[in-house]
């Protein structure tokens, strides 16, 4: 007699954690959704002029990075990515949402856009993470926000030296070293007001 066994495989799964989005509005339609992305991409518009250019460099400093992040992680993985993508085809299209109140194709396709798309990127990892909770913890939301951040300037960076033909040296020099401080600054605030924030919502239910 032959004995069958069937060997079960153990069955994984990911548990993924209310966003801060969804701990607000505990009920997500299509409406809300559709108004936090349009208001999420506003506020990214907003953050984008605040910028003053870096003599010699075509990329400016912005506030943009830090806008992303927040909306990333706020917003989760999903509608954050969909915000992001948003804000870019809106000044694609036309809208000035860029710096200095730009907009255009070029934006995408010239040095800088290496950094939109990354900062697309970013807000899906942000959000991914946040859906982990790393942003409700200080000890967790600091690599979350360095992660995002590394995504955003190894697109930018990667683009910005195919797209000038310069060397690695001045690509990093010009697309990197000018915003450490101002990065971390972004970080700094990221990273500090994201728990603080956490913890005041978990008062309230």
């Amino acid at each position: 007699m032959r004995l069958l066994f069937r060997q079960q495989r153990p069955h994984l799964s990911i548990q993924f954690q209310p966003t801060l989005r969804s701990a607000v509005i505990t009920r997500s339609t299509a409406a809300t959704n559709v108004l936090l992305a349009l208001s999420g991409s506003a506020f990214i518009a907003l953050m984008a002029q605040l910028s003053f250019p870096i003599p010699g460099s075509p990329v400016p400093f912005t506030g943009q990075t830090l806008a992303v992040l927040l909306i990333g992680t706020a917003y989760g993985s999903n509608l954050g990515l969909a915000t992001t993508s948003l804000y870019i085809a809106v000044g694609v299209a036309g809208l000035p949402v860029f710096t200095q109140g730009t907009s255009g194709l070029s934006h995408l396709t010239g040095a800088t856009g290496g950094y939109l798309v990354g900062m697309a990127i970013a807000s899906f990892i942000a959000g991914r993470l946040a859906e982990k909770s790393f942003d409700q913890k200080f000890s967790t939301v600091i690599p979350s926000m360095i992660i995002s951040n590394v995504v955003i300037f190894t697109a930018g960076l990667t683009w910005l030296h195919h797209a000038t033909s310069q060397s690695w040296a001045w690509t990093f020099a010009h697309g990197f070293t000018p915003f450490i401080a101002v990065e971390a600054l972004k970080i700094t605030i990221a990273s500090t007001s994201l728990p603080v924030v956490w913890g005041f919502v978990k008062r309230l239910k």
